[in-house]
């Protein structure tokens, strides 16, 4: 039993590294030219696009998220 929570702490471990490589938000290191940047600090008093990205991933998670507990319930035979 011991072998295999030793492989168990090792295998969370490797995926707690990778985990830590990853970026917080696909969008927090967004960086474009400054000419860009000035255009869209105009563009964001009328169409907040940096409000719309952060919703917008949200709401791809919570729908990725509903897809994966979908498929695992399905699975395990406690849905149809």
């Amino acid at each position: 039993m011991d072998f295999l929570n030793a492989i168990g702490e090792t295998l969370s471990g490797l995926g707690n590294k990778l985990i830590e490589i990853l970026p917080k938000s696909p969008f927090y290191y967004f960086d474009a030219n400054p000419e860009v940047k000035q255009v869209l600090r105009y563009l964001n008093w009328f169409i907040p696009i940096d409000t719309m990205l952060s919703i917008t991933e949200g709401w791809l998670t919570a729908i990725a998220l509903y897809y994966v507990y979908q498929a695992i319930l399905r699975w395990a035979k406690i849905i149809e």
